[in-house]
């Protein structure tokens, strides 16, 4: 199981951060409402963008549970779960935020045009 991550300056600023094991396996991914001050320090973010072996993923699905902050079941426990029952989780760790962004409106797919047009321009 693969997903891509991202490195920020602000340690506990995103909405998810990644915990890493001793090893540089991921091993979960844990909602800045629900972390510990030891886990805030992590300054690693989930994108959202996954790479998963699909009966794996349905397995774990059915092992979701709501003990969290919002009583939400998060398909981001998937990640510990499957790490608990010894599956590798690796992260890919992107150089720049404007490789995960997306766009709802006009404004913001134009403001992502001129970011990679800096992007290109510097090659």
């Amino acid at each position: 199981m693969q997903l891509i991550v991202r490195r920020v300056k602000k340690k506990g600023a995103s909405r998810e951060v990644a915990q890493e094991a001793v090893s540089g396996d991921l091993i979960g991914i844990q909602e800045a409402k629900d972390c510990t001050p030891e886990q805030l320090k992590i300054n690693e973010f989930n994108s959202g963008i996954y790479c998963f072996n699909t009966p794996q993923l349905l397995e774990s699905i059915t092992k979701l549970q709501t003990n969290n902050t919002q009583n939400e079941y998060y398909l981001t426990d998937v990640i510990k779960i499957l790490y608990n029952n010894g599956h590798t989780i690796s992260g890919h760790c992107i150089d720049t935020v404007y490789e995960i962004l997306g766009a709802n409106t006009q404004e913001e797919l134009d403001n992502l045009n001129k970011q990679a047009e800096k992007l290109f321009s510097q090659d």
